[in-house]
């Protein structure tokens, strides 16, 4: 009986992590379907909503946080399943708990930081990111489907603009529908100098006789 008991707990346990892994992938694909909408909102490829650690890389970016910081999150399971692996010796264990725990909390509060800013560009109220904290998808599928459009800087635009030489800039920012994002600095204009009349020539003027000196006496 016992070996029957053990094959039944292994076999529920299999059972449990291949139904993990296909709840997993299906979230993965929704995620990354709702995720893809909100990039082409703002300018992003849409093919980079598929890519695991780049897409969370550049909705950090979107949320206007650094892109790195997204990495937090993968350095906090690491330290996790390494801590608990040096079980061993406890000094270390505690140490890389603390620092994973540090790292979790670090990269879910910039996490939510880059949703508040993203669902503002969206224009989402700061109290919508609750809904992004715990349910997730929810919040991404209310982004991708509704009708608002991106009020941020748009990443095709700036690259377009930085990418381009001097005289065609001004098209682009003539071209852009979100005008207000891209508005173009006034060049510098040197003060306006007063013109000053042009000094007369004097004129002759016939001398006063009265003046002139004597002439001298004529010969008779």
């Amino acid at each position: 009986m016992g070996d029957v008991e053990d094959y039944a707990v292994l076999g529920a346990i299999f059972i449990f992590f291949i139904f993990f892994i296909f709840i997993s992938i299906i979230f993965y694909i929704v995620n990354s379907i709702f995720l893809s909408k909100i990039f082409k909102k703002a300018g992003v490829p849409e093919y980079i909503a598929w890519i695991p650690a780049w897409n969370n890389w550049e909705l950090f970016e979107l949320g206007g946080q650094k892109g790195y910081l997204s990495l937090l999150a993968y350095v906090g399971i690491s330290l996790s399943g390494a801590g608990s692996a040096s079980t061993s010796i406890p000094a270390i264990s505690i140490a890389v708990s603390l620092i994973s725990i540090a790292a979790s909390i670090a990269s879910l509060v910039f996490f939510i930081r880059a949703m508040i800013n993203i669902g503002s560009n969206l224009g989402k109220s700061t109290g919508f990111v609750v809904l992004g904290v715990f349910f997730y998808t929810v919040w991404l599928g209310i982004l991708a489907f509704d009708k608002s459009t991106w009020h941020g800087t748009n990443h095709n635009q700036v690259q377009t603009v930085n990418a381009m030489p001097a005289q065609n800039v001004q098209s682009v920012y003539a071209n852009n529908p979100n005008n207000q994002q891209f508005t173009q600095q006034p060049t510098y204009m040197p003060p306006n100098i007063p013109s000053q009349a042009p000094v007369s020539q004097p004129q002759n003027v016939n001398p006063n006789p009265e003046n002139q000196p004597p002439q001298p006496p004529t010969a008779v």
